[in-house]
């Protein structure tokens, strides 16, 4: 939750990238902190088992 509240600080005091980079950005790096989470329990999810959004 942090990673994600200081990502959207930034970006609203610096404005340095478009809303659709930053939002794409931070959920990539929300991803990879989620796989590895979940690969240092046992389970193992690949780039392919990406959540979609209808």
């Amino acid at each position: 939750m942090g990673m994600v509240d200081a990502g959207i600080i930034w970006w609203l005091d610096h404005h340095d990238e478009s809303q659709d980079e930053v939002v794409t950005r931070i959920a990539h790096q929300v991803w990879l902190v989620m796989r590895d989470l979940a690969q240092s329990v046992g389970l193992a999810i690949d780039n392919d088992s990406l959540l979609t959004v209808p």
